[in-house]
């Protein structure tokens, strides 16, 4: 499903709804940019921009985070990402 608002368009099929959760294989600070292997052994890219708000130190390898998933043409990436306590 598409949603136009003037020149915005919004595709919506290409987003979970459900969070995902999974733990962080690998964070590069300096880079700004890691990967998370979800619950379901799929390792998905992250960026530092794509983290919740609530994180203000970045990530750290082996934490529980939960996630939504983004799917488009370069691939599966975590988006929204929160730190799980």
């Amino acid at each position: 499903m598409i949603i136009s608002a003037g020149c915005f368009k919004i595709a919506l099929h290409n987003m979970r709804t459900t969070m995902i959760y999974g733990t962080v294989k690998m964070w590069n600070p300096g880079k700004g940019f890691g990967f998370i292997l979800s619950d379901d052994d799929d390792e998905l890219f992250v960026h530092v921009s794509d983290l919740h708000i609530t994180v203000k130190n970045g990530l750290r390898e082996g934490q529980r985070v939960g996630f939504d998933l983004k799917r488009d043409m370069k691939g599966d990436k975590a988006i929204h990402v929160r730190i799980m306590s």
